[in-house]
């Protein structure tokens, strides 16, 4: 696993990151899992069979994180240690979806991971496409607008 030396940084612990590409197979239960727990809690999909919504939605992931790419951020000496991870276009600026484990947040993991994805330039306009509980604090943080139609149809499954 090779860890970009540009994307490294010291959290305020004392523990060292980096940002290194999402590995199929490897990173699958910390991309997966996080993201269809966290869209589910979210209207208007709350109402949805678990299992069915995870079934369907596990389709339309994989077909992003495939199209896309994926980066996560993780413990430096220990890649295998994923702290967060990102999904998303860096051409046409989407960011299909964030995540920070809990005890990470706060301490500038998801910084390092937009900044790793987009170009952040102030000329650009920034979208997300999948609705969070936390998304709309990091959609003003980060000047993100919401719009869950810049999936393109390429990205779905079938």
């Amino acid at each position: 696993m090779e860890l970009e030396q540009s994307a490294s940084v010291i959290l305020n612990s004392g523990i060292t990151v980096g940002l290194r590409p999402y590995i199929a197979g490897v990173d699958d239960p910390i991309i997966y899992a996080p993201w269809c727990n966290h869209i589910r809690r979210v209207e208007p999909f709350s109402g949805f069979d678990p299992q069915e919504f995870r079934d369907h939605k596990k389709g339309v992931l994989e077909s992003l994180v495939a199209r896309h790419g994926a980066a996560v951020i993780c413990h430096r000496s220990l890649p295998q240690v994923v702290h967060g991870w990102i999904c998303g276009d860096p051409v046409s600026c989407v960011c299909h979806f964030l995540y920070v484990k809990d005890d990470f947040r706060g301490k500038g993991i998801a910084r390092r991971l937009i900044e790793g994805m987009f170009p952040l330039r102030e000329h650009a306009k920034h979208y997300y496409t999948h609705k969070t509980r936390q998304s709309p604090a990091l959609a003003k943080k980060f000047n993100f607008l919401y719009d869950p139609y810049r999936i393109n149809k390429a990205d779905l499954p079938g």
